[in-house]
C-alpha cells in the first residue's frame, strides 16, 4: 500500500470514529499492536529528544528500505508512533521524504493534542526524517546494485531460457507479495465471530523475504480458543496458495494478548461495536 492510500486510509478510519475520545481509544489500541522493542536498543543513542515521555526509535536498514522498532513509557506517544510507523515503515527513504506532513493537520491532531504530545510528534517525525536523509545514499547505492543484479539476471535469461527467471521473478516484488498474502489472509473467518482474521486483529506482522518466504506472527481471540489447531492451519493453507510464496512459517503468540481494541473499525462497525 502506497504512502498515500496508507494515509488515506487513517483520515478514513478517524472520520468513521468521529469524537476524539473514541479517536484516543484507536490511537491507544495502534500502540498496543507495535511489536515488542529490543532491550538491547532501549538506549540514549536511539531516544527521541523533544518527547517528555520516553521515547525510543530503532532504524533498521533492509533491501533498500528503512524499518523501525519503537517503544514509549506512555500509551498516547506509543499510538502516535505505532500511527506513523504505519505511513513510514518498511518505506525507501525517497519515499519517506517525499510525504508530506499535512496529514497531521488532515487528522486534526495538532488541535487536540497537548502541547507536550504534539512536540513528541513534531519530534517522532524529525528523527524518522533524519534517518531517511541518512540512509539515502546506501538507499541509491542499493537500487543501482540491484538494477545491475536485474540487468545481468535478464541477460541470462535472454541466453539461458527462461529456468533463470524463477529467482529473479520470485525476487522483485516483496511488497506486492506482501499485500497478496494479506488479501488471502482476508478470506479466513474466525468459525464464532463472521468476520476475517486480519480485520479481526488477529494477525500481528506479516514478514516476506526476496526468495518468497513468509513469516505471519498471529493470535487467537484466547488460548483455550476451540479453533487453535484449524485457524493457524488454515492460514498456512492460503497462503501456501499465494502465486510468488515458497514457504511459510506460523508464529502463535499471545503477547500482547488479543482483545476487540485490535478489531479494524470497519469490523466493530459491522458487529455494532460503534
Amino acid at each position: 500500500m502506497t504512502t498515500e492510500r496508507t494515509i488515506e486510509k487513517l483520515i478514513e478510519e478517524f472520520n468513521i470514529i468521529g469524537g476524539w475520545e473514541d479517536r484516543y481509544a484507536h490511537i491507544i489500541s495502534m500502540g498496543r499492536m507495535l511489536k515488542p522493542y529490543p532491550e538491547e536498543f532501549r538506549t540514549e543513542e536511539f531516544k527521541v529528544q523533544g518527547c517528555t515521555s520516553q521515547l525510543w526509535l530503532y532504524p533498521r536498514f533492509v533491501e533498500g528500505k528503512l524499518q523501525f522498532d519503537a517503544d514509549s513509557d506512555a500509551v498516547i506517544v506509543k499510538g502516535l508512533v505505532a500511527m506513523l510507523l504505519r505511513i513510514y515503515n518498511n518505506r525507501s527513504p525517497k519515499e519517506i521524504l517525499a510525504v508530506a506532513p499535512d496529514f497531521v493537520n488532515k487528522l486534526e491532531l495538532n488541535n487536540h493534542l497537548s502541547p507536550s504530545r504534539a512536540n513528541g510528534l513534531a519530534s517522532m517525525m524529525r528523527d524518522i526524517m533524519r534517518y531517511a536523509v541518512a540512509y539515502s545514499s546506501a538507499a541509491e547505492e542499493y537500487e543501482a546494485a540491484h538494477a545491475a543484479e536485474q540487468a545481468s539476471a535478464d541477460n541470462t535469461a535472454a541466453t539461458t531460457g527462461d529456468q533463470s527467471s524463477t529467482t529473479s521473478a520470485g525476487q522483485a516484488d516483496v511488497g506486492g507479495l506482501r499485500d497478496k498474502v494479506i488479501d488471502a489472509l482476508h478470506t479466513v473467518f474466525d468459525p464464532e465471530i463472521p468476520i476475517d482474521i486480519y480485520e479481526l486483529g488477529l494477525i500481528y506482522e506479516v514478514r516476506v523475504s526476496p526468495a518468497g518466504a513468509v513469516h505471519i506472527l498471529m493470535t487467537l481471540t484466547t488460548p483455550n480458543c476451540p479453533s487453535a489447531q484449524s485457524l493457524p492451519a488454515e492460514v498456512d493453507e492460503v497462503t501456501r496458495a499465494v502465486p510468488g510464496v515458497t514457504s511459510v512459517e506460523v508464529e502463535i503468540t499471545f503477547d500482547p494478548p488479543w482483545d476487540r481494541t485490535m478489531m479494524s473499525e470497519a469490523a466493530l462497525f459491522s458487529m455494532g461495536l460503534f
